[in-house]
């Protein structure tokens, strides 16, 4: 039975090796992303980094430099806290209230299953698999956590606040630079291939 890769060999004579090669090559790492595209979507020459690692890695930088040039920093801190809290504050209580009504209604239904007497040896297993999967849900849906609300001093600290977002600029400046060496290496697999083929025997004398 043909692949979707060689499927095409049936509908066309003419197909080169290059052309074989470049369809199958999107299964590998190199050009993973392309596996879902369709077939007869062309693999480009060069392939270019992902526009949204240096998108990335700007936004954190802009953030670090704006936070530098803040007159008032503290002050920016103390009410970026004081929103902070407020809003984690309301998504626990919008959180809990949902849960609560869902822990009720898996509980009503839980009560309703032990109570229940199964006919038969067979059906016994389902109830004890009903049980089970109503305490699971009641375990995974229903545990509650409170947000995690660092000290407001910790969160004010201007130096610690600089040195955070010092660490962000660097940490999306490794991925950012990542993806550029990635991408160089994707190119030049693809170059490697593209070039054996010019010494390779041409095909109308095999």
């Amino acid at each position: 039975m043909p692949s979707s890769y060689t499927y095409i060999l049936g509908e066309r004579e003419d197909m080169t090796l290059k052309e074989f090669a470049l369809l199958c090559a999107r299964n590998f790492g190199a050009l993973i992303d392309m596996r879902e595209k369709p077939l007869d979507t062309p693999i480009p020459e060069k392939i270019e980094p992902s526009p949204n690692y240096k998108k990335e890695y700007e936004k954190a930088v802009k953030q670090y430099e704006d936070f530098i040039k803040m007159p008032d920093k503290l002050g920016y801190l103390e009410t970026y806290y004081n929103e902070m809290v407020e809003r984690l504050q309301k998504e626990y209580a919008e959180s809990s209230a949902k849960k609560s009504i869902l822990r009720y209604r898996y509980n009503k239904m839980l009560i309703k299953v032990l109570r229940w007497t199964a006919p038969t040896n067979e059906h016994e297993k389902l109830r004890n698999f009903m049980i089970q999967q109503l305490h699971d849900s009641i375990e995974f849906d229903c545990s509650e956590y409170l947000p995690n609300i660092p000290p407001k001093e910790e969160w004010c600290d201007i130096e610690l606040h600089k040195a955070m977002l010092q660490k962000e600029a660097d940490f999306y400046k490794k991925r950012y630079e990542k993806e550029i060496e990635r991408v160089k290496s994707i190119n030049q697999w693809l170059k490697d291939l593209r070039d054996s083929f010019e010494e390779t025997i041409e095909e109308s004398k095999i």
